[in-house]
């Protein structure tokens, strides 16, 4: 006689009930399971806030250019979906632009009105909670529009057009932060996602405030390094005031300008706001960006320098949690960075898309088992026990 095996719960539709995927079973060479050696840190388990997240690796917020009037479709159903049933520790799903004309393109996603977050439910909470998976919505404003024109000798370039921080009125500062508070609410509440992530980096309204060389104002938002950080961490209060206590809040940024000029970004003042992201609610700070070409070593290497003195900066100190992306193929170049420190969780991108079932793959890697959605596990343990 079969195997019964009840229903995921909230569904209109049977799909079976699932462990916690990606989740550590035992090592290969442990036959009867019985070891109680711990697992490879990749897929040690992590706690944040409310959530515990069963492995190390996320997959990392990547725009796919594929919306309806800013709203996901059945394109992100099947895309998201696919990632789900694979057992990546946490999925952050592409950016959400926080106001009407602030998406990256008119393909990307909006969350500005109940609406839209009820698309995002449909589309993509849901279905990633029946698999058991966390999934969370990175938030955006961009300010700076990007378009290509063509020119008389039939030449392709790309022109910005649109508002810079620095024209901004305090009026529609206060504006924007109320609009952040209001895009998180709809997106724990009525999109159901389980965590936020305000993205701050290049071409977002809060990273023109960070530079001199981008923020020329002379009022309370620019000038000293509180001044130029101040919207973000207004922004930071608000949507923590409209989400959950116990709901984690990632903030992405980049390390730094990048350029060798008095006036840019410096990694140190990355370090120095990371203290006060900390202070503000901020659970995980994810670095974003391949590497750093200011520094003595290759940009590989500059990143990691860069990363481990930010959370040795933290040690002993803060509770922040440090998360990168930046090509990391590999599931030894991942326990490397984890093993020497540099970050906490290993976000992916580009890899995800040639290979959705990566977290298995890794898991062959490292020599271990890990729990696998039902109907892709029948032929391994196809018992009550794949639900403990």
């Amino acid at each position: 006689m079969g195997v019964s095996v009840k229903g995921a719960p909230n569904l209109d539709y049977f799909t079976p009930e699932q462990p916690i995927l990606g989740k550590f079973i035992k090592y290969k060479e442990d036959e009867d399971g019985s070891s109680e050696r711990d697992p490879p840190k990749l897929f040690k388990p992590l706690k944040i806030r409310a959530l515990e997240i069963p492995n190390r690796i996320g997959v990392s917020p990547m725009c796919t250019y594929s919306t309806n009037n800013y709203m996901p479709t059945d394109f992100h159903l099947m895309h998201y979906g696919s990632l789900a049933t694979r057992g990546p520790g946490i999925i952050i799903v592409e950016c959400s632009a926080v106001s009407e004309g602030t998406a990256v393109t008119v393909n990307d996603m909006g969350i500005w009105n109940k609406e839209q977050a009820s698309e995002h439910f449909s589309k993509i909470v849901k279905f990633a909670h029946s698999q058991n998976v966390i999934v969370g919505c990175q938030l955006g404003q961009f300010m700076r529009k990007v378009v290509q024109n063509v020119d008389e000798d039939n030449k392709a370039h790309n022109v910005e057009v649109g508002k810079e921080a620095h024209d901004l009125s305090t009026e529609e500062i206060k504006t924007i932060v109320e609009q952040w508070g209001t895009a998180a609410k709809l997106a724990v509440e009525v999109a159901k996602y389980d965590f936020i992530e305000i993205q701050a980096g290049k071409g977002h309204i809060t990273n023109e405030f960070f530079s001199r060389l981008t923020n020329k104002r002379k009022d309370e938002y620019g000038g000293s390094f509180e001044n130029r950080i101040r919207i973000l961490l207004e922004i930071i209060d608000n949507v923590r005031k409209n989400i959950p206590e116990d709901t984690p809040l990632f903030i992405r940024l980049k390390a730094c300008d990048n350029l060798d000029h008095p006036d840019a970004w410096s990694t140190d003042e990355t370090i120095k706001l990371s203290f006060e992201l900390a202070k503000h609610g901020v659970d995980v700070l994810d670095i974003a960006g391949r590497g750093l070409r200011i520094g003595p070593k290759s940009e590989k290497e500059n990143k990691i320098i860069f990363l481990q003195q930010l959370k040795e900066a933290h040690k002993g100190k803060t509770n922040l949690l440090i998360a990168s992306s930046g090509v990391i193929s590999t599931a030894d170049y991942a326990s490397e960075l984890l093993d020497k420190e540099a970050q906490d969780i290993i976000l992916v991108g580009r890899p995800f898309l040639k290979n959705p079932n990566l977290v298995s793959f890794w898991a062959d890697d490292v020599n271990i088992t890990v729990t696998n959605a039902v109907q892709y596990s029948w032929g391994f343990y196809p018992t009550k026990s794949h639900l403990s």
